[in-house]
């Protein structure tokens, strides 16, 4: 009976919850009705349901018996199903959504912390206003970027007034103005002059409060979140989640990371 909820996330599963014992959702469950809720699985949601109450349970039991499942996972630390994230042009019958979205989502909920990833950055003020917007509503939260600040190829420019650079336009066009800056940091060996020195940080994801995970092959670019071809993957995972966390704040501790703003 609760095959198709477990492949759920713990986000996706407060959701039918809040739909649940809103009256928003109810018996007989539809995949019509579940495939609007949650794209590509709305059969096997229904099924789930469908079984769940024909055995006797009300939406609000039924809402009970997910919130044991969420409250397990989260007593255990350990990881839930996965929500892939595929976006790009649309297809009939092959579900997308843009990262955009998914991101933004992310950035809205954050409570205590936010750990950006990211290789490149371009008109980020319209990816960033979600998260530049939560940091005003909860002056609490702690928010780290990691991004990389290179030289382009045959650029000598001294590394001050590349840094200088990328910290002028982070503040007039990537950011919202007059918003509160988060911590960015940045690997110095993207700004070597030798080519065969030369590396770039080149990871993309983002952590929030210690347990929700997104590991995406989008940059932060209007492009990338709104109309590239990108796949990732959204999760709940403490343990991943402090890993990821862990190995970042790591390397910026043992000073192999640089603080520029």
């Amino acid at each position: 009976m609760l095959d198709g909820l477990l492949k759920l996330n713990n986000e996706s599963l407060a959701d039918l919850v809040k739909k649940l014992r809103s009256g928003r959702m109810v018996a007989p469950f539809s995949t019509l009705q579940l495939e609007g809720a949650i794209p590509g699985r709305g059969e096997l949601i229904a099924t789930s349901l469908s079984s769940l109450a024909a055995s006797g349970l009300s939406e609000a039991q039924i809402a009970d018996l997910i919130e044991s499942v969420v409250a397990d996972r989260r007593a255990r630390g350990g990881s839930s199903a996965g929500d892939l994230v595929i976006s790009g042009p649309e297809v009939d019958g092959l579900p997308t959504r843009d990262t955009g979205v998914v991101i933004r989502e992310l950035f809205r909920g954050a409570e205590k912390s936010v750990l950006v990833i990211g290789f490149a950055v371009y008109q980020g003020r319209e990816v960033f206003e979600e998260l530049a917007l939560r940091m005003q509503a909860v002056p609490t939260l702690e928010v780290e970027c990691y991004f990389n600040i290179g030289r382009g190829y045959r650029d000598t420019t001294r590394d001050e007034d590349l840094l200088a650079k990328f910290v002028h336009e982070f503040k007039t066009r990537h950011w919202p103005r007059a918003a509160r800056l988060p911590a960015i940091y940045y690997d110095p060996r993207a700004l070597r002059l030798e080519m065969n020195e030369r590396a770039s940080l080149h990871a993309k994801a983002i952590i929030v409060d210690g347990h929700q995970v997104f590991i995406t092959s989008a940059n932060f670019t209007e492009a990338a979140q709104e109309r590239n071809i990108e796949v990732g993957l959204k999760l709940e995972d403490t343990v991943l989640a402090t890993q990821l966390t862990r190995h970042f704040q790591g390397l910026r501790d043992a000073g192999v990371l640089k603080r520029v703003i």
